[in-house]
């Protein structure tokens, strides 16, 4: 239903790539993904497009979980 949704829209197949993937990441929160799209128009230009993301993990915030964690001493 969700790569139907995208059949009549007129937009570049680059686009739809990028949607799609905006929305993976939205909602899956994934620490990596790559999404390739296979496409096989009428005219027979096949067309295979990828889109990477990679979330940027921040150096200090384990190191503040780990300081919350720990009580304060008086």
């Amino acid at each position: 239903m969700y790569t139907l949704a995208y059949r009549n829209l007129g937009i570049f197949q680059e686009n739809v790539v990028n949607r799609a993937l905006a929305d993976i990441v939205k909602y899956a929160k994934p620490l990596e993904a790559t999404l390739t799209g296979d496409f096989m128009p009428r005219g027979g230009l096949h067309t295979r497009i990828s889109a990477s993301y990679s979330r940027k993990l921040s150096s200090n915030a384990g190191l503040t979980r780990a300081r919350r964690a720990i009580p304060r001493q008086p």
